[in-house]
């Protein structure tokens, strides 16, 4: 059996001291989707998947109506193409017909609840995607902002051939102002991870037209994203604006840098990650309307 946690972990986790605070948590890693969390990935409208496509990480989404998401026995999650309020990247398609390994994050910011599940992406015998579970666990609550989403059929407005290589003036708008995003990292054996991220707005920084970072808040001690950067240095970002109905897509790579206690300044946290961005794209992000209630209370 391999372990639970691979070379990277390990080292973030004695770099930061918080070696006993992963052991203990490492029991909810588990091997299949547990029974608990089936109702609620069925009733979900947004999945995030990290993958690799041309040697690049990248994050996409997949967005529809509740029920898009099932889980035919707890080995496999499906997803039902035929009910997307948008199409799934044909990135992601390719990725899944050459049966690349996959992360996912399952998210609801209206009850703070998220889910991962890591493993294969495939295209199932009758055209939907699935991921052929590798290892599936729940998250905290921490650095959601709680708000309530209505998503619709039509897509945002968002240009396909939109990209380059700079942020411009509305990318860099849309990452400062964001409390969330999603990232996916990579570990060369075990595959890539989809995480989430959030903080109040201006969490995240932009350095200039190609590069930001952002703080690491403490959580669970498993540094799993954090784990990966140490041994494979590319990244992928999703950044939603929902005012503008789009997402932002970022690929790139990554460093892991610590801050001394006398750096430390409102909004940072022990550790900062360092973005340098490769090129960027935007993707339709089909949101009708949405409510903030509230920022999380374990933002800084």
């Amino acid at each position: 059996m391999d372990a639970v946690f691979h070379e990277g972990e390990l080292r973030m986790q004695m770099l930061t001291g918080e070696v006993l605070s992963a052991e203990m948590n490492a029991p909810m890693i588990m091997p299949r989707v547990m029974r608990a969390a089936i109702p609620f990935l069925a009733s979900q409208s947004l999945a995030v998947l990290g993958y690799e496509y041309q040697e690049e990480i990248w994050c996409a989404p997949l967005i529809g109506r509740p029920g898009f998401i099932g889980v035919p026995d707890p080995s496999r999650v499906r997803f039902d193409t035929s009910q997307l309020y948008m199409d799934a990247d044909r990135t992601l398609l390719q990725a899944a017909a050459d049966l690349e390994p996959a992360g996912s994050i399952y998210l609801d910011p209206e009850t703070r609840r998220r889910y991962r599940v890591n493993g294969v992406l495939a295209r199932a015998d009758d055209g939907q995607l699935e991921i052929r579970v590798r290892e599936a666990f729940g998250n905290c609550p921490k650095y959601i902002t709680r708000r309530s989403i209505e998503w619709m059929p039509e897509p945002g407005h968002a240009d396909p051939a939109k990209g380059g290589r700079e942020l411009g003036a509305e990318q860099i708008s849309t990452l400062r102002q964001s409390d969330i995003f999603f990232m996916a990292t990579n570990h060369p054996e075990r595959g890539p991870d989809a995480s989430h991220r959030g903080g109040n707005p201006g969490f995240i920084t932009v350095v200039d037209e190609k590069s930001l970072r952002f703080p690491d808040y403490p959580g669970n001690s498993l540094f799993n994203s954090l784990g990966n950067l140490l041994v494979d240095h590319r990244i992928g970002l999703l950044v939603p604006d929902l005012k503008r109905r789009i997402a932002l897509r970022l690929t790139g790579t990554a460093e892991v840098k610590f801050v001394s206690q006398k750096e430390l300044t409102t909004g940072s946290g022990p550790r900062m990650v360092e973005v340098n961005v490769s090129r960027w794209e935007e993707t339709a992000f089909p949101s009708a309307a949405s409510r903030l209630s509230d920022y999380s209370p374990f933002n800084p």
